[in-house]
């Protein structure tokens, strides 16, 4: 920007000789070239003001606040976990209270957290409350998944024949291909024929 103001002064020069005004033109360059060299000087002073003053905002109040957010997370996690475990003993008591989404959203959360046992017995019981056969085609596979991890393989297969042989004929070709696809994999065709 100064740049352009000092080479519009200088096309000013010959104006300001014929009339007079040479002192007012030499004046003029002179605090260009000086705001030009100064002018970086300043935007630097600007920026460190800025700085220090993002600096004085930080109060000790707001640490007292973040301790106050982390006591309520804290807290919050605590109440959770005892709403979960009030929760599983509710699902202990009657599961046919709870849909089936919200036991398949349990069941997952038990098998991200690595508890397999009772997110199989969450799945299994989402698998008795009829759901419909490409939900029930999921459930019975994740169930003898997790079953199988906890080395109960037998179990799995003695609990499971029922439904399969249930759902088995309601699935499309699809989950047909699938599920065949799938015993095949797991050697389970004499199990469940």
């Amino acid at each position: 920007m100064i740049a352009f103001l000092l080479c519009g002064d200088i096309m000013l020069f010959p104006w300001a000789l014929r009339s007079g005004w040479l002192m007012f033109w030499i004046l003029s360059i002179i605090i260009l070239v000086i705001s030009g060299t100064l002018w970086p000087k300043v935007q630097n002073a600007d920026k460190e003001y800025m700085d220090l003053a993002s600096e004085k905002n930080t109060y000790p109040e707001n640490h007292y606040i973040e301790d106050i957010a982390l006591q309520i997370q804290v807290n919050t996690d605590e109440t959770v976990a005892a709403a979960s475990q009030e929760g599983q003993a509710n699902l202990q008591e009657n599961p046919r209270l709870i849909p089936i989404a919200e036991l398949i959203d349990l069941g997952f959360k038990e098998k991200n957290v690595e508890n397999y046992e009772q997110a199989a017995s969450i799945f299994f019981r989402a698998l008795s409350l009829d759901p419909m056969p490409d939900l029930a085609f999921y459930l019975i596979i994740d169930c003898y998944w997790l079953w199988n991890n906890l080395g109960e393989r037998d179990y799995a297969l003695t609990q499971l024949q029922a439904y399969v042989q249930k759902y088995l004929p309601q699935f499309n070709t699809q989950l047909r291909y699938q599920f065949e696809a799938w015993m095949t994999k797991e050697d389970l065709h004499k199990m469940f024929e």
